[in-house]
């Protein structure tokens, strides 16, 4: 016998003799029994188990030879359980022990006899989620010499870790999780001991400030989650010694203001999360974050910023990306990303109160060269009106976003200096007008997304410059005429499909510059007449769909252009 599962019994007494001489047992459940006791030396016959879940029973003790014989265990389950302490002895013959899980019992003392046993010297992980702990003492881990996690969530009477609570022991331990265990206070230096430490987990907890060298010895931390605290304040050497961070999570905080040099200590940090944190417009000051040399990602999102102040991002030389997001911008003084020039690769700028973007905002050409920025998202504002050259310096741009404001007219010079751009999207912005040449100088760009447009007409040149862009919808519904040369420029066009619109006469030269078209639709319109030269250029169509319209006849040299037609 290798498996024997004896789960969801009314079991309330095991024989000391029970298992004798199953000597090959691999896997024994008992979970879910009523046992409230366990005899010594039950199991002093299965050598060979590696497995055994004792979990939802009612054990209230554990003696010394309770699990005498069991060298091979790896893993064992006493969850759900009601142990209040246990001797520590108890674990000494489990040599092999990998995994002890003992969630949701009343253990309150965690003290230096706790787990005090030459047994648990392989341990690798230890839960000890949803107990009553109330107090962690200096040695109580000193047996863990192998550990690689310890997670105490959701022990909601601990409130304080005291200093030097995990000194001993604990060379090996990597991951620390005490999320949701309404801690209130954290001494200094209370993490003396944990030089191996790679994540310390400590949201959705009470703590309301974070005194000077609370992380003390963590020199190889790299990931710091503090969210869903009330954290108000920071002091100034906080998060000194913190050489190797590379991620802090302060999301949904009671911050009100980021002070000068509160992030000194962190020299590694690459990514931080100020998301939901209590700032307005004078909380980001300059200098605000100094000592983040190699941040890369910044967040910040729900604030009432207002505006964003020159120089806000001084220092940030590494950063890469920018997320300001509904966070009431509605103005951006000069200089305010001063310092990113050469580093930020996306700005999301998406649902804040822009009315206008002025030609100052970005970045002007550095001495190093334009700036570095491919992606601008704009989404969600309230901008009616683009000064021209906005964005002359963001030649290596490739991605802009405006999606749902309210760009009624595009302007000529709108987009000047975006030679680099491959997509545009327009959507909802409930386009009225669009000028000639608006689009020139975008020979690159290959996505256009301008949604429902309001467009009555569509004048010479208005796609002229969009020599790359291959698939076009014009999504409008009142265009009346269609001017000669309107599509001219759009050299790469294989397929257009204009939906149906009051458009009554096709004018000559219509469809001058689209070379490549493949495939050309206007149906469902009011169509009476098709002029002489309406479809000169097309020499490559393929397709034309004229279905449902209202023409009543046809010209002799109607399609004298379209030898290709299939």
């Amino acid at each position: 016998l290798t498996f024997l599962t004896l789960s969801e019994n009314p079991i309330k007494f095991v024989s000391p003799n029970a298992f004798d001489q199953l000597f090959n047992l691999k896997q024994l459940l008992l979970s879910q029994n009523m046992l409230s006791e366990l005899a010594n030396y039950t199991f002093k016959d299965l050598s060979s188990l590696e497995l055994r879940d004792l979990s939802i029973n009612k054990l209230e003790h554990l003696s010394r030879f309770t699990f005498h014989g069991l060298k091979r265990l790896k893993q064992l389950n006493l969850n759900r359980n009601l142990l209040v302490a246990f001797d520590a002895a108890t674990f000494d013959d489990m040599l092999s022990l990998s995994h002890l899980s003992l969630i949701t019992n009343l253990i309150r003392h965690l003290n230096a006899s706790s787990f005090n046993s030459t047994g648990l010297s392989n341990l690798v992980s230890l839960s000890l989620d949803y107990n009553p702990i109330e107090l962690i003492e200096e040695n109580c881990c000193f047996s863990f010499t192998s550990i690689v996690r310890i997670d105490m969530r959701y022990c909601d009477s601990i409130e304080m870790i005291r200093k030097n609570s995990f000194i001993g022991g604990l060379n090996h331990l990597k991951v620390l999780d005490f999320a949701n265990s309404n801690l209130k206070s954290i001494e200094s230096n209370a993490f003396n001991g944990l030089e191996m430490l790679e994540e310390l987990i400590l949201n959705e907890n009470q703590l309301t400030q974070l005194e000077n060298h609370t992380f003390n010895g963590l020199k190889k931390l790299l990931k710091l989650s503090l969210s869903n605290n009330n954290i108000s304040i920071i002091r100034e050497q906080a998060f000194h010694g913190l050489d190797s961070l590379q991620y802090l999570d302060l999301d949904s905080n009671s911050l009100t203001k980021l002070v000068e040099c509160r992030f000194v200590g962190m020299p590694s940090l690459r990514e931080i999360n100020l998301v939901n944190l209590k700032l307005d417009e004078h909380s980001i000051e300059k200098n605000s974050f100094y000592g983040l040399e190699k941040l890369s990602v910044l967040k910040l999102e729900n604030y009432k910023l207002n505006r964003l102040r020159a120089f806000s991002f001084n220092g940030l030389n590494q950063l890469t990306e920018l997320e300001i997001n509904e966070c009431s911008v509605a103005d951006i003084d000069e200089n305010a990303f001063y310092g990113l020039e050469t580093s930020l690769l996306i700005l999301d700028l998406a649902f804040n109160k822009l009315s206008e973007i002025k030609s100052n905002y970005f970045f002007a050409t550095t001495s190093l060269g334009a700036a570095r920025l491919s992606t601008l998202n704009l989404e969600s504002n309230q901008i009616g009106l683009i000064e021209a050259h906005s964005f002359r310096s963001l030649t290596n741009l490739t991605t802009l976003i405006l999606n749902n404001n309210r760009l009624k007219h595009l302007q000529t010079n709108l987009f000047t200096g975006l030679v680099n751009l491959f997509m545009i999207k327009l959507n909802k912005c409930n386009v009225e007008k669009i000028d000639a040449n608006v689009f020139n100088g975008l020979s690159k760009l290959e996505i256009v997304d301008l949604g429902q447009l309001f467009v009555e007409s569509l004048i010479r040149n208005t796609f002229n410059g969009l020599e790359s862009l291959a698939v076009l919808n014009v999504n409008a519904y009142i265009i009346k005429k269609i001017e000669p040369y309107a599509f001219y420029g759009l050299t790469s066009l294989v397929k257009l499909i204009v939906p149906p619109n009051p458009i009554e006469t096709l004018y000559e030269y219509s469809f001058v510059g689209l070379k490549n078209l493949l495939q050309l639709s206007i149906s469902g319109s009011k169509i009476r007449e098709i002029q002489n030269y309406t479809f000169v250029g097309l020499e490559r169509l393929r397709e034309l769909n004229l279905s449902s319209n209202l023409i009543e006849q046809l010209q002799v040299n109607s399609f004298d252009c379209l030898r290709s037609l299939t």
